[in-house]
C-alpha cells in the first residue's frame, strides 16, 4: 500500500521511539525490513506470501500473527542475530502500516464497499494520497540520505526462511536505486 520511502521513514520513526540498541545498531536492516514485503515487485509472488493478508478477505486479519505463525522462530528475537532481529522488526512496522492503511482509509474511502466503490477514480485518489505523503517525507534530503546510507551498510547475513540471500540482495540494490 503506501510506498517505500514511508515505510522507511516510518520505521525510523517507530525505532527513535523505541530507543533499542539492536534498532539503533542495526538501521539499515530495519529500514530494509520495512521495504521487504513489497520485495513480491521482483520476486512475483503473491502478495498473501509477503504480507500474511488477503486483500479479497473483508474479515478481520493480522499479517503480523500471519507471519509468526508461518515462521515461528521469527517471532522469538532473543533467539535471533542482531541484524536478523532489526529486519524483522522493520518487516512489521511494514505489515502494521498497511494493514491500517487498507482497514481504515482505502477500504472506508476509496475501496470496493466504499461510497466510490472501488473504481478506477478511487483508486487513483487514493494512490495520490499516497504518494502525496511519501513526496513530503522524500524531500527531506538529510532524512533520504540517512536511511540510504543505512541500508547501504546493512549486512545481509539474515535468517529469514523465506526470503534467500540472492533476493535479498537483488532487493536491496532495488532499494537504494
Amino acid at each position: 500500500m503506501p510506498p517505500l520511502g514511508l515505510h522507511t521513514v516510518i520505521a525510523k520513526e517507530v525505532g527513535d521511539s523505541l530507543r533499542h540498541h539492536v534498532l539503533d545498531a542495526e538501521r539499515g536492516n530495519l529500514y530494509l525490513g520495512s521495504t521487504a514485503p513489497d520485495i513480491r515487485v521482483i520476486t512475483r509472488w503473491e502478495r498473501g506470501r509477503t504480507h500474511f493478508f488477503d486483500l479479497h478477505n473483508f474479515d478481520e486479519q493480522n499479517g503480523v500473527a500471519g507471519l509468526f505463525s508461518a515462521y515461528p522462530r521469527l517471532g522469538q528475537p532473543g533467539s535471533l542475530r542482531p541484524g536478523t532481529a532489526a529486519f524483522v522488526a522493520g518487516y512489521v512496522t511494514h505489515l502494521v502500516m498497511d494493514e491500517l492503511w487498507i482497514n481504515t482509509i482505502y477500504r472506508p474511502f476509496f475501496g470496493q464497499r466504499s461510497p466510490l466503490g472501488g473504481d478506477l477514480r478511487a483508486n487513483i485518489m487514493d494512490r495520490a494520497i499516497q504518494f502525496s505523503l511519501d513526496r513530503e517525507k522524500r524531500i527531506d534530503r538529510e532524512l533520504m540520505a540517512h536511511v540510504l546510507e543505512a541500508v547501504a551498510r546493512s549486512d545481509l547475513a539474515l535468517e529469514i526462511e523465506f526470503i534467500d540471500g540472492e533476493t535479498l540482495g537483488r532487493w536491496k540494490e532495488v532499494i537504494l536505486d
